[in-house]
């Protein structure tokens, strides 16, 4: 859904930014991000494991993906340059 509303064809950002919001608020639904769009199609919305409040909410917006295989702040990323990588893993408050 977000994908539809935010994204364009193929445009697999989007739905790996929406993989891991639900991911981070339903761990539980042990959500797959496969790369492909129209394969990565999620639930307009999920039940969360937790209660959501206003620092869950912070903590999925400042998300670099830490530990999953797109953790911005570990590994060289296709089109992304290494001097914002260094500015992300230096942002304050990341975990």
């Amino acid at each position: 859904m977000f994908m539809d509303v935010y994204g364009g064809p193929g445009d697999r950002s989007n739905s790996l930014r929406e993989w891991r919001a639900l991911s981070l608020a339903a761990p539980s639904l042990e959500l797959k991000f496969t790369g492909n769009p129209a394969v990565d199609r999620y639930p307009f919305s999920v039940k969360p494991d937790r209660p959501v409040a206003l620092p869950m909410l912070m903590e999925v917006m400042r998300d670099s993906y830490a530990g999953t295989q797109f953790d911005l702040t570990a590994q060289e990323c296709p089109g992304h340059d290494s001097a914002r990588r260094e500015r992300v893993s230096r942002t304050p408050n990341r975990a």
